[in-house]
């Protein structure tokens, strides 16, 4: 009784901050246009309701305790703490209903929290029904149903032939896109579409002013070899550039979301797709990409298999100059776990492909961004100037789903300030 009176009296919650990523002024509108534009860590003072759970002010510098009423909870968080708004993760398999063992929503949204991400987006294949109609949307929803720690939202997925029985759900708003392979996925139940399909589900979706976002392989032959996951070819192999622009050159007008595999021969192709032919495409790379490259890898270790494969240094310095050019727009997990039994069958070529790096990014890109900041020109570096990482990590992937603003320490947002992070 004593706790409910008091909350009862409670106005308003104050975080003391000496090392907070704030927006620049003028960097915030109502969307976040400027979400580029921050300044270095600084102090900070952010005041918000216990009514609403809005942030009803952010001060510069650190305003006493003093200046407030007995009734104010009062909360100083010191400068060993850097304080990121919270992360979101557009890219996530979360396994449940059919492979919980794998991964569900009570594990996979808790390593998120643990790793400041308090957004993330579901793909929808690798649980079991995938999320490709609107009753196999229903019954996802249902599983997660109070399990989840974070925001969860879902992508929904386009198959061989389900272009009418997803068609509604972007007008209610269901889903916050839709995700095809151009390859086999790796699942009976998610198989690739083929041009021809992909054109028709893109007018679909045009009409309804929603996202596709494509698994950016095509087939080149299929690899049969453990030698060449050890060598970074993978499953689908390459791919022949010419079959890329070609395709890219050739998508009708409406807004893609390519994911940008890891093969770093695929820039040039995104830059002149946007710069001549005005495609739309907002580009993604994984943080295994920019973490691990073939020569850092034992031959025959399945747990490193990912599809598409992890490749070399010079791929990898690549990608980090992609990031730092911006044709690369942000960093995901592609968190994509499985049961142990399923990374020992003993062959590369049976193990599963996929790595688990939920609630990894900012940590990993601190610190391989700090080893990197040489030679890529990234504002990250040991003394705490983390610029770059707060779009890459925090408001450009909330954007591209279309994603309430919550990526920031801004009046009027909820202040999501799971990411305390402490610098080593």
């Amino acid at each position: 009784m004593e706790r409910t009176t008091r909350a009862a009296l409670v106005r308003q919650v104050v975080y003391a901050i000496e090392r907070a990523m704030l927006p620049s002024p003028g960097g915030w509108g109502s969307e976040p246009e400027g979400c580029s534009q921050f300044s270095e860590a600084q102090p900070a003072t952010l005041e918000a309701s216990v009514h609403t759970g809005l942030i009803t002010a952010v001060r510069p510098g650190i305003v006493p305790r003093t200046s407030y009423g007995p009734e104010t909870e009062y909360h100083h968080l010191p400068a060993t703490y850097l304080v990121f708004p919270g992360l979101v993760d557009p890219h996530v398999h979360l396994n449940e209903p059919g492979r919980t063992a794998w991964e569900g929503f009570e594990t996979g949204t808790n390593a998120a929290a643990s790793g400041g991400v308090t957004t993330l987006v579901d793909m929808p294949l690798n649980a079991i029904p995938p999320t490709t109609t609107l009753a196999n949307l229903r019954e996802k929803t249902r599983a997660a149903e109070g399990q989840c720690l974070v925001d969860v939202a879902f992508w929904g997925g386009v198959i061989p032939g389900n272009q009418v029985r997803t068609s509604g759900a972007p007008r209610q708003r269901r889903v916050k896109g839709f995700k095809c392979f151009l390859i086999e996925s790796g699942v009976d139940e998610f198989p690739c579409v083929s041009a021809a399909e992909l054109d028709k589900s893109m007018a679909i979706l045009e009409d309804a002013k929603s996202l596709l976002m494509f698994h950016a392989e095509l087939d080149s032959g299929t690899t049969t070899k453990d030698e060449d996951f050890d060598e970074g070819k993978g499953q689908g192999g390459n791919g022949d550039p010419n079959l890329y622009a070609s395709f890219l050159s050739s998508r009708p007008p409406g807004w893609s979301w390519m994911r940008s595999s890891c093969a770093a021969d695929a820039l040039p192709m995104i830059r002149e797709a946007r710069r001549v032919h005005g495609l739309p495409l907002t580009t993604e790379t994984c943080l295994h990409y920019l973490t691990l490259s073939t020569d850092e890898i034992p031959d025959g270790r399945a747990e490193y298999k990912c599809c598409p494969p992890i490749r070399t240094p010079g791929n990898r310095e690549a990608l980090w100059a992609g990031l730092a050019e911006g044709t690369i727009d942000f960093v995901v997990s592609d968190h994509s776990p499985c049961t142990p039994e399923l990374k020992e069958k003993g062959s590369l070529m049976d193990a599963w492909g996929g790595i688990g790096g939920l609630g990894l990014g900012l940590s990993l890109l601190w610190t391989e961004g700090a080893a990197e900041a040489s030679h890529i020109s990234m504002a990250i570096s040991s003394s705490g100037s983390a610029n770059a990482l707060q779009p890459l990590l925090a408001c450009t992937p909330a954007r591209a789903p279309s994603l309430p603003v919550t990526s920031a320490i801004s009046a009027s947002l909820i202040p999501t300030l799971h990411s305390k992070f402490r610098p080593l």
